[in-house]
């Protein structure tokens, strides 16, 4: 008789896998402040040793972050703190509002989204919005003009609208991990339950490990499904047992 199967938990996206995600991002934002650098208005001279320090950090640290897993282990700390300091450095010395290095505060603002529950996220983010502003204006010198203003509140503006779009993301899919841990935990009981109703369609069929695997809440050992137990003649006694008639008869009231 085949043994009938119970079909598995749906896998989907999941926040272990953060730093593999970031780390993709993380150069996806340094080539995009590259494909922005020509038009800065700053020298490419003037970018050269900026862009070079850039990438040998960036380097390091996804070595860093790739071997000790950060954000999954729940140490995110390290990366935000260089990465919020990198963008810092960028916006002041190569451009203000025109620096090319905007892109390193949007995988910020990400990161935190990721690090951060919904809450702690949505109070963080505005902080590196304010201090992407303050590094905008200590570069300026004062020396503002229309685009420049327009820049600097366009790029908050792109900071909180990335942010919040993040937050909603790994809200939801946090919730989509719980709802599947509680999907595997469900089909881990239907298969005990699998396991048990097709033992005892057979003709030698003995029950104790079944039964014990289903009151602890796993599954049978494979050597205690058959020839270790009850028969199946005895399986009222089984029944019969508090541990399992109990819940049997306070599931019929």
């Amino acid at each position: 008789m085949t043994r009938p199967g119970i079909p598995a938990a749906e896998h989907g996206l999941s926040l272990s896998e953060a730093d593999r995600y970031l780390l993709v991002l993380r150069w996806a934002t340094i080539g995009a402040a590259v494909l922005l650098a020509p038009f800065s208005g700053t020298g490419p001279g003037s970018l050269l040793a900026p862009f070079g320090a850039v990438i040998a950090l960036n380097l390091a640290l996804s070595v860093y972050a790739a071997r000790r897993r950060l954000f999954a282990n729940g140490r995110p700390v390290p990366t935000l703190a260089v990465d919020a300091a990198q963008a810092l450095a960028g916006t002041l010395l190569a451009g203000g509002a025109h620096s090319p290095f905007f892109p390193l505060f949007l995988l910020l603002v990400v990161e935190l989204a990721i690090a951060q529950p919904a809450r702690l996220a949505a109070a963080w983010i505005p902080t590196a919005g304010a201090l992407h502003v303050a590094a905008v204006v200590v570069s300026q010198q004062g020396h503002w003009t229309v685009l420049a203003a327009y820049m600097a509140v366009g790029k908050l503006l792109v900071l909180l609208i990335v942010g919040a779009l993040a937050i909603a993301f790994t809200e939801q899919v946090r919730h989509e991990e719980r709802d599947r841990q509680v999907a595997e935990r469900h089909v881990a009981q239907l298969t005990t339950l699998n396991e048990l109703f097709f033992e005892l369609n057979q003709p030698t069929t003995e029950l104790s490990g079944a039964f014990e695997a289903l009151l602890g809440g796993g599954s049978a050992p494979p050597g205690r499904r058959r020839g270790h137990g009850l028969p199946v003649r005895s399986h009222a006694r089984v029944l019969a047992d508090d541990r399992v008639a109990r819940p049997l008869r306070d599931a019929g009231r």
